[in-house]
């Protein structure tokens, strides 16, 4: 059964990589929506639009089930996707009762992510269910995935780094023990962002793997349906950016050239 991701750009193979670890031997396709990302500054109809888009993109190689792995096109068009879409869709939500796993001790908590993500309806309903309390801080990186994603193409070179440090700093000297990683792209740079401010980072990523292993158990399995002209490999996923559109047989390994390295 082949399943689709999308992203805005390359932060959803952080979620990949999870899924791959308990479910090696699918055909996974992964667009990485270069030309229209980030999507952060973009508005809800935009993101809808954008998500749709890709959404029939995978539909048309028969993914059976789609990964929305980024937060705010979650936020923005998940329930969308599903009023309009016949297949099961998993999400990425910031683990926001996190904190409800933390023994007793001093712990100050804030879950970064972008602006659209914050501000958006299933964020707001999701922060009242799980952080009533208001426990949690919350922090709107406008530019952060930014850096990453140039990161992803030229290397991490010490000017991108000073990037992705100024829109940490505000955050520095604030006592913070733990950041809830909210984007996609935040768990690439997890080294560094807990280096840098002094705390731990707790990313989503594990659990939704488990999720998409739930919703499979739960399918017919129908086997592998993969498109003509596209070889599959157990241990490689295609690869597409929205800038080429051009499908790459990409080996997992590939996943860890996206990270942080200090």
């Amino acid at each position: 059964m082949a399943i689709g991701l999308f992203d805005s750009g390359i932060g959803g193979l952080s979620i990949l990589r999870e899924i791959i670890k308990i479910l090696p031997n699918r055909p996974y396709f992964y667009i990485a929506d270069q030309s229209h990302g980030p999507y952060g500054p973009q508005s809800q109809d935009y993101i809808i639009e954008r998500s749709c888009l890709l959404t029939e993109e995978l539909l048309s190689l028969d993914c059976e089930l789609i990964v929305v792995a980024c937060n705010t096109a979650t936020g923005a068009a998940m329930a969308h996707l599903r009023q309009h879409y016949p297949i099961p869709f998993v999400g990425v939500e910031p683990y926001l009762n996190f904190h409800n796993k933390l023994g007793p001790g001093n712990h100050k908590l804030v879950a970064l992510m972008t602006p659209a993500c914050g501000e958006s309806e299933k964020y707001q309903n999701l922060k009242k269910i799980r952080d009533p309390q208001n426990q949690i801080e919350d922090y709107a990186c406008p530019q952060l995935a930014w850096p990453i994603e140039k990161a992803y193409q030229q290397g991490y070179s010490e000017v991108l780094i000073e990037e992705m440090k100024r829109e940490l700093d505000p955050l520095k000297g604030q006592g913070f023990t733990h950041a809830i990683l909210g984007c996609t792209h935040y768990p690439l740079i997890a080294t560094l962002i807990e280096n840098y401010l002094g705390l731990l980072t707790v990313s989503p990523g594990p659990s939704v793997a488990q999720r998409v292993h739930q919703v499979l158990d739960s399918l017919p399995e129908r086997g592998e349906k993969i498109p003509a002209g596209k070889e599959f490999l157990p241990d490689h996923f295609f690869f597409q950016s929205t800038l080429s559109k051009n499908w790459q047989l990409l080996p997992f390994q590939h996943i860890e050239g996206a990270y942080y390295r200090p």
